[in-house]
């Protein structure tokens, strides 16, 4: 049995301009295929759109295609969206208080050091953006 090596949504192409393909799918929460969800508030359904570069011009307006990213950077865009933030924010409110014993300041430095990270992160976007490529297959 082969383990999947990419993530793929359905989506329709949305526009087309200056080599970039902008997609619209429709993103499942993962709890989208339990039977309760009719009775669970949890469950939901939202529209997204991604941008995809491509030098292929035979895009059209309203072709379903399938948008694909490789794993590992599925994997990679979760360690930097949610583990390295809550990293950064643990040792903020751990360190904080080790040296002051304060639970108010500790709070506060533990918001405080996302500021730098997010802000690092927004330099760096085109860097990123460039790592992590969405590629676009027709179906």
């Amino acid at each position: 049995m082969q383990e999947n090596t990419s993530v793929e949504h359905m989506g329709i192409v949305e526009s087309f301009k200056n080599n970039i393909v902008r997609v619209g799918f429709v993103s499942h929460a993962s709890c989208s295929a339990c039977l309760a969800k009719g009775a669970c508030a949890v469950s939901e359904v939202d529209s997204k759109f991604v941008e995809v570069k491509t030098a292929n011009s035979t895009w059209k307006i309203g072709e379903s295609v399938t948008i694909v990213l490789e794993r590992k950077l599925g994997f990679k865009a979760l360690w930097f969206g949610y583990v390295l933030p809550l990293l950064v924010l643990l040792s903020g409110m751990i360190i904080t208080y080790a040296i002051t014993g304060n639970d108010g300041l500790a709070g506060l430095v533990a918001l405080g050091v996302l500021i730098p990270y997010y802000s690092l992160l927004y330099i760096f976007r085109e860097y990123l953006t460039n790592k992590f490529q969405f590629t676009l297959k027709k179906i």
